[in-house]
């Protein structure tokens, strides 16, 4: 176990000043992976241990004192649930944290019973999300270990006081109302760390990702770019923060919905199920109510559907009256979504998206705003479409066209790649496969 300045007095606890240097060990089979999770911890604050797999790591741990085992879920031998199960055997006290995918829930529940895990993360993982889980684990162990010392100290302490004479009561009183003013700021520290704000959000945005139609990749994008277009318009860094965290989270209302209206592109959604799909911000609105720091928050994203000319939902306000955030985040949302699939079956360029959401400024969206969008978008290192994609009849393909997606059968078995661009020779063997097979195929083209 990681120990602290035997000399610290406990009449001047202070955990932040107090220089630890605590034992981490990496178990991954992927070289690369412990590499960068090297890269990652590289700080005073951390001795890093690494091993390629579970049978290693245990060696190790029978004879280093580890602080912190961040393990992967996949490996061969012997996987992660089992690994961590028998470091919660052989050294309980050791903090267990769990490198996971999407595809391994079930083996992720399985492990975090099996094996006492502390915390979950997903691969791949956010690096700042990574370092604040760290930061947290460490930190508890600081409390930990400055609680026990205290208890010690307590127990010898009380071992002296046995003998001595009645003249040293007071100064008995003294030091127990010392050591009693200690614990207590340690149990408020322990009780700020658990119900830290960050950890809330984390709670609520894993939840959204969960399902592997939401959340993820997409709601980090337009975080990113609601924070980018934020920096322009906001005066405050709290300001910029809320409308960050609500991009992060604007698909929290989502989760109530059936899947067939969320696994759709909104605009090919039928009037009806559109208006059930933007008033499902109220669902998230009331989910966020509970976290008071989150009320900007709520907000920002319980009017992102309203239009800026007073025709959206679900309170059709004026444009004057629509929040700053919700107007920025209507746009890097839709953003995100036309260059993503999530607007329309087709996905859009960069500038094909700027132009889409362009014609619909002063109906839909803020035009101040949307005159902010061709800058930002380039600040940020999005992956987006170099033109235009679009759904496109064999009979229409011409030589030199490009796919944009791979072109699979009704098998899902490969017939011609993404990037292919088309000649003679291919547009004859795919024609030849068209007519021997009934069942249709979508050519996603660039255009």
């Amino acid at each position: 176990m990681t120990t602290f300045d035997s000399d610290l007095s406990s009449e001047n606890v202070d955990l932040d000043t107090q220089h630890t240097q605590f034992t981490v060990l990496c178990v991954d089979d992927e070289v690369s992976v412990l590499k960068s999770l090297k890269r990652l911890l590289r700080s005073p604050n951390y001795r890093i241990l690494t091993a390629d797999g579970g049978h290693e790591g245990l060696k190790i741990i029978e004879q280093e004192t580890i602080d912190i085992v961040i393990s992967d879920m996949r490996m061969p031998n012997m996987d992660g649930a089992e690994f961590l199960s028998e470091v919660a055997e052989c050294s309980p006290e050791t903090v267990r944290l769990l490198l996971t995918g999407y595809s391994d829930m079930n083996s992720t529940i399985a492990a975090v019973n099996k094996g006492k895990i502390s915390r979950y993360l997903q691969k791949p993982w956010n690096n700042d999300e990574l370092l604040l889980t760290i930061e947290q684990c460490t930190e508890k162990l600081k409390l930990e270990n400055e609680n026990r010392r205290l208890v010690e100290e307590i127990e010898t302490k009380n071992q002296s006081l046995a003998s001595l004479n009645n003249s040293l009561e007071n100064k008995v009183k003294q030091r127990t109302q010392q050591i009693n003013a200690a614990l207590s700021k340690l149990k408020s520290t322990n009780i700020l760390v658990k119900n830290n704000l960050n950890a809330t959000i984390r709670s609520f945005y894993n939840l959204i990702s969960l399902n592997p139609h939401l959340g993820g990749e997409v709601t980090i994008k337009i975080s990113e770019l609601c924070a980018l277009i934020a920096d322009q318009t906001m005066q405050t860094p709290k300001e910029i923060k809320d409308v960050k965290l609500a991009g992060l989270l604007c698909e929290l209302g989502l989760l109530g919905l059936d899947e067939s209206i969320w696994n759709t592109p909104f605009e090919e959604l039928s009037l009806p199920l559109k208006e059930q799909y933007m008033r499902s911000s109220q669902q998230a609105f009331m989910a966020l109510s509970p976290a008071t720091p989150l009320k900007n928050v709520s907000t920002i994203i319980l009017h992102q559907h309203e239009a800026y000319s007073g025709d959206g939902l679900p309170d059709r306000l004026n444009a004057d009256q629509i929040p700053l955030g919700s107007r920025i985040l209507a746009v890097a949302r839709d953003y995100v979504y036309a260059t993503s699939g999530r607007l329309h079956t087709v996905r859009l360029s960069s500038q094909g998206a700027i132009e889409y959401l362009t014609k619909r400024a002063n109906q839909w969206y803020d035009p101040e705003i949307i005159n902010l969008l061709p800058t930002v978008v380039k600040q940020t290192d999005h992956k987006t479409l170099a033109k235009n994609e679009r759904v496109i009849p064999f009979n229409d393909i011409t030589p030199g066209m490009s796919l944009s997606r791979d072109v699979l059968n009704h098998n899902n078995m490969l017939l011609l790649p993404e990037g292919h661009i088309f000649n003679h020779d291919s547009l004859a063997r795919l024609s030849n496969f068209l007519i021997a097979d009934d069942n249709p195929i979508e050519i996603f083209v660039l255009t």
